[in-house]
């Protein structure tokens, strides 16, 4: 738990007790926590100066609740704040600048203060070589000032590091990196600012499904479940906006909740489907699991030509979790390799209750083959080993057509799972189930056994798309299907077997 120091007296005891609280559900870690608690303690004399740090940066993308936590801290203290930022901000005893330059003046004196530089990126001025070198100037003034002066603290906050040089990030004492809201953070916020709208059944249903949102994301789906429902919050509503709003965090992904299909749904693969069920067992009965010693196991890697149910049985696999899925094609993605594999490693360290599936994930690594020595490889496993203290808490699901451009390192972290051409009973099935699915239409039988040998080495892809040129014949034409229409049809589609072991 918090401690509170005992000179909270010069500090608004409300408002402190409210951050300390907000600190307390926080996402952030235990260390993280003892950071904010020191800042809030730090002008109650509590701390020695000279072994104090000053200097704090929040780190993380937009809308993460950096600058909500910072204000809330500010207003506790209760101290003059130097602030300069593109947001509005009420303190009590503000000094309002308008640019860098105008703060180590203000700064320059013997009054306790706290800088507070908010959205440090959009601060700084660029040109065609990075960041303005007077604005750098500047800042390290500044960053110099707090790191002689006892009585100042300085809090800024930046969405990326990337603008800040070598020589400015070894003056800055503490970074402190936020990620998006867990669960119960999503919770309280929507309990805070949507109870009066939503019933406790929604808010549950939003907290758990709202996966990558952030607190500007969260209102905005509510908004948008509103106008679907027509001015009013449904379950319904808050489902089909669910399924429509793309959180910023989510850019590039599909994202799918409320999944029906399960394991039961998938036609044959039954080895791949075993070793999904052990999976599942493991994850519904986490106590057991531990206590035989059984690991998780949560990295797969779906290895196959196109079209033979990979995608169909990560989909499968997340309606039997009750977990939503999130599916991205790798080569989807406008950044190079190694941002590709940090975004979807960190979503994948983040999140818990969700499978992360990635289609052509060969895609990532170029059009070579990989070695032992690929760089591209040797980054994704060191985000994989959890190089940065943090495990990979989603089921993540590499799906590959070609397994050959992956290293023995990278296959050794990974459960293989094989998807084989479907073979002659898949086939049967298969057809059998779309007949199923149109036989209010469909007025006659069809020899299954033979269109299933005549499909033999087509994908379930391949047999989808014949199976539609097979139904637009029988509508245009009202024509029954026969075998001869069939072995028509297998010719023209270019797929016709000479060779069948079925003559």
């Amino acid at each position: 738990m918090v401690r509170k120091s005992k000179g909270e007296g010069i500090m608004n005891k409300q408002k402190i007790k409210e951050f300390y609280e907000l600190v307390e559900k926080s996402s952030l870690s235990d260390a993280e926590k003892k950071d904010m608690i020191f800042i809030a303690e730090y002008f109650s004399r509590k701390h020695n100066p000279a072994l104090a740090s000053r200097s704090f940066l929040f780190q993380g993308d937009v809308g993460v609740g950096k600058t909500y936590l910072a204000e809330k801290l500010l207003a506790a203290l209760e101290k003059e704040v130097v602030t300069l930022g593109c947001a509005e901000f009420s303190f009590k005893n503000t000094v309002k600048c308008s640019y860098l330059a105008e703060i180590p003046a203000k700064i320059n004196n013997d009054k306790e203060q706290i800088i507070f530089l908010d959205d440090l990126n959009s601060l700084f001025k660029s040109n065609e070589f990075g960041v303005d070198s007077e604005d750098k100037r500047d800042f390290m003034k500044i960053l110099e000032t707090v790191k002689r002066n006892p009585k100042k603290l300085l809090i800024t906050t930046i969405n990326e590091m990337s603008d800040l040089d070598e020589r400015m990030i070894d003056r800055i004492e503490v970074v402190t990196r936020f990620d998006v809201p867990s669960e119960i953070n999503k919770k309280e916020f929507l309990q805070n600012n949507f109870k009066a709208f939503m019933t406790s059944e929604l808010i549950e249903l939003v907290s758990y499904n709202a996966i990558g949102y952030n607190y500007r994301d969260l209102p905005e789906m509510i908004r948008l479940a509103y106008r679907l429902g027509n001015s009013t919050i449904s379950q319904e509503s808050v489902k089909k906006a669910l399924r429509i709003y793309r959180p910023t965090q989510l850019y590039g992904f599909s994202v799918f909740n409320g999944i029906s299909t399960t394991l039961a749904d998938v036609i044959g693969k039954k080895e791949a489907v075993k070793a999904v069920k052990r999976l599942v067992h493991i994850y519904k009965n986490e106590h057991l699991s531990r206590q035989l010693g059984l690991k998780r196991a949560n990295l797969l890697l779906f290895q196959g030509p196109a079209g033979t149910g990979k995608t169909f049985v990560a989909k499968a696999l997340a309606g039997e979790l009750g977990f939503p899925l999130i599916s991205a094609k790798a080569g989807g993605f406008d950044m190079g390799a190694y941002d590709t594999i940090k975004r979807i490693t960190d979503l994948a360290k983040r999140y818990k209750n969700c499978v992360l599936f990635v289609d052509e994930a060969e895609k990532m690594f170029g059009n070579l083959r990989c070695g032992e020595d690929n760089m591209v490889l040797g980054e994704l496993q060191k985000c994989l080993e959890g190089g940065d203290g943090k495990e990979i808490r989603s089921v993540v699901i590499l799906a590959v057509n070609d397994l050959d451009r992956f290293g023995e390192g990278i296959k050794d972290r990974f459960n293989i799972i094989k998807f084989d051409l479907p073979s002659y009973e898949e086939r049967l099935e298969f057809c059998k189930s779309k007949a199923e699915q149109a036989k209010e239409h469909l007025k006659q039988e069809i020899d299954y056994n033979y269109l299933a040998r005549k499909t033999k080495d087509m994908s379930f892809r391949e047999i989808d798309r014949f199976w539609n040129d097979l139904m637009f014949y029988y509508l245009e034409n009202k024509n029954e299907i026969n075998n001869e229409t069939i072995a028509y049809l297998i010719k023209a589609s270019g797929n016709e077997e000479t060779d069948s072991m079925f003559g």
